[in-house]
């Protein structure tokens, strides 16, 4: 769990088929990180946040963001769709160190709508050039089509937000007016 001190989280996305994207994250914004989950929030800038959800044993990570306020901030995505929750489908993230975390973007992305239930699957075209291009290895490509029906099936089931707040509510203003400067 979280536990004092000053070192930051490491979170390293590795996105096929060779960059990477590291993101350094204040210890003072995880809310958790533990076998089953990582969960944590961090400044981006113009008073706005984002909330950022990886599970263990799920091929699927969540970011939201959030206004100054606590609420859902929404965008505009393709065809004018609404969108407040940007799940990437990834390999489950693999813990490096006592405080890294690296996993492996599979390109498959799915908007969800702040209603947590509405949604949007996007990049077919660029998970099937990874998958034929060998940017992804068979086993990456079967846990990316799991990982997109597991969460098509938590989306159209409970819905997002009472899984997110299974793993952890979403914060607070006061939470996030409390985070140290982000990444």
């Amino acid at each position: 769990m979280n536990t004092p001190g000053s070192q930051p989280l490491t979170h390293r996305v590795l996105k096929p088929p060779g960059r990477v994207v590291i993101f350094t994250v204040p210890w003072a914004g995880v809310r958790r990180f533990d076998p089953e989950a990582l969960v944590y929030d961090v400044r981006a800038g113009d008073g706005a946040f984002l909330r950022h959800y990886s599970f263990f044993r799920r091929w699927f990570e969540v970011n939201v963001s959030l206004g100054g306020d606590g609420r859902l901030v929404e965008e505009a995505g393709p065809g004018g769709f609404r969108w407040a929750f940007n799940c990437d489908i990834d390999a489950p993230p693999v813990r490096t160190g006592a405080r890294e975390i690296e996993q492996t973007d599979l390109k498959l992305d799915v908007l969800v709508a702040a209603d947590g239930r509405a949604h949007l699957v996007k990049d077919h075209d660029e998970f099937e050039r990874a998958a034929r291009g060998g940017w992804l290895t068979p086993a990456q490509t079967d846990g990316a089509h799991g990982g997109l029906a597991d969460l098509l099936g938590i989306v159209s089931g409970p819905g997002l937000l009472p899984f997110l707040s299974a793993a952890h509510p979403l914060p607070t203003a006061e939470e996030l007016r409390a985070l140290p400067f982000g990444p």
